[in-house]
């Protein structure tokens, strides 16, 4: 597998309109019978058999991923990455299909300094990220050193369009009523965003024009629910942070671990925790479906897939039982579980094809360890 510093994505998504319906009560565009499924109280299990995929990938052990990984609609998937032990933020993509890892340097963006990647995204051959920097004109105007704990006065939200290649990017500067916390690209140039307005301490989804201003609201907030039932409801790995941070984080830090997904032709947004929902956002409009996982399990995050609706499913402990829940996407209930016996659920990035991919890191200590991808075919 060579290192390369191009490659290509493909993400489908119809566009959103500017008109939104009252979000009363939501009637899904799919098809709901009268039919009733049968309830099982042992659901069906496939179990993973993974596989190295050719030589080690250019990607070595010291490395910290943050974020969660994004699929193309080709396989391929990328995410955001630290390098050990200098610190250096980068965006890594690898492509399956076409045996290449491409690298997207955050460290000298023109014109911006301390870019810090959130999140990111792809729409056909374009990659966005969505990222924290100060412009390079506001430090030199109030002469305040690059890398310097006062360039946090002068810090700003921004897109990064990358055109294909890791070559400089569009720059698009955010002006928003709210400050950002996730993101998903359209086909027409817009952005839909979840993000926080602080001053209200309430969760907030919208649409984002390409010149980084607000175009519209999306009527969320009645499935959205209160700040206190959002925190209630949030992943129970977070609950030590809750109880050390300042008051206003607890919802945040729930924002930040929701996730976009591509899938077909609609967004996906997952609240995660033990009440979890489904946002399906498509043509314009918004629709919920709460998640029925089997009984002590609560959703952690979405595997990106373009058969199904697919959960990593947690009982909540750092070391207890972990699997993938198959969801059925017209009324949220569990249809199999998935198990990865010698393969981490964490590390399992797509399904594409009926294939799953994932990256298998070196546990040792060795610098010059490389990690493998990895395949399973259900």
């Amino acid at each position: 597998m060579k290192l390369l510093m191009a490659g290509a994505f493909c993400v489908a998504v119809v566009p959103l309109s500017a008109a939104q319906a009252p979000h009363t009560q939501h009637a899904r565009s799919e098809t709901r019978t009268a039919q009733v499924k049968p309830k099982q109280d042992v659901l069906p299990q496939a179990t993973l058999d993974f596989k190295p995929v050719g030589d080690r990938l250019p990607l070595s052990a010291q490395i910290d991923f943050f974020s969660h990984i994004v699929c193309g609609a080709d396989g391929a998937f990328y995410f955001n990455a630290e390098m050990l032990p200098s610190g250096e933020r980068q965006v890594i993509a690898v492509s399956p299909k076409e045996d290449e890892v491409s690298s997207y340097n955050m460290a000298s963006i023109m014109g911006l300094e301390n870019v810090n990647p959130l999140a990111t995204d792809v729409e056909g051959s374009d990659i966005y990220v969505l990222a924290e920097a100060a412009k390079s004109d506001d430090l030199i105007n109030h002469d305040v050193k690059p890398g310097s704990p006062e360039v946090r006065k002068y810090t700003k939200h921004f897109i990064l369009h990358f055109r294909g290649k890791p070559s400089t990017p569009d720059v698009i500067q955010l002006d928003l009523p709210f400050e950002p916390r996730q993101f998903a690209a359209t086909s027409e140039g817009k952005f839909v965003v979840l993000g926080l307005e602080r001053a209200n301490q309430t969760a907030v989804l919208a649409v984002i024009d390409d010149s980084g201003e607000l175009d519209h609201y999306i009527d969320a907030y009645l499935d959205f629910g209160s700040k206190k039932s959002m925190v209630a409801n949030a992943p129970q790995q977070m609950e030590s942070q809750f109880q050390t941070t300042p008051e206003g984080a607890p919802l945040d830090f729930a924002l930040v671990d929701a996730q976009f997904v591509h899938y077909r032709n609609s967004l996906l947004l997952l609240m995660p925790g033990a009440k979890a929902k489904i946002f399906t956002i498509r043509g314009g409009g918004v629709e919920s479906t709460k998640l029925h996982l089997p009984g002590g399990l609560e959703a952690e995050s979405l595997v990106p897939s373009d058969s199904g609706w697919l959960v990593r499913a947690t009982d909540g402990t750092a070391n207890g039982k972990k699997l993938i829940v198959a969801i059925d996407p017209s009324d949220g209930e569990a249809l199999r579980t998935i198990q990865s016996p010698q393969f981490s659920i964490n590390d399992i990035t797509c399904v594409h094809d009926g294939d799953f991919y994932g990256i298998h890191w070196p546990r040792g200590n060795k610098k010059n360890d490389k990690a493998y991808l990895m395949e399973s075919s259900q």
